[in-house]
């Protein structure tokens, strides 16, 4: 694993812990995929977050269950490119 994924994947573990209870702040999860551009170049994992930053819900609240989607895009994603067929 490169240096570059093991680090978006260190970030991404954080971004799991957002997940308390069925609502979370906005602003956490846009803090959270800004963190995670910034930790990547690959352009399938910058793909995803900036489809997530255009497509955020909520104006102060966002469903955990929207979050854990695209935890679930982002770690298919960063899979892909650890392993392209």
């Amino acid at each position: 694993m490169s240096a570059e994924l093991q680090s978006f994947d260190e970030v991404l573990g954080r971004s799991v812990s957002l997940i308390h209870g069925e609502l979370i702040e906005r602003s956490r999860i846009v803090d959270a995929l800004l963190d995670l551009r910034n930790t990547t170049s690959a352009s399938s994992l910058v793909e995803v977050i900036d489809a997530a930053l255009r497509s955020l819900p909520g104006r102060t609240t966002v469903r955990s269950s929207w979050w854990q989607g695209i935890i679930d895009e982002l770690n298919l994603a960063a899979e892909l490119e650890l392993n392209p067929s």
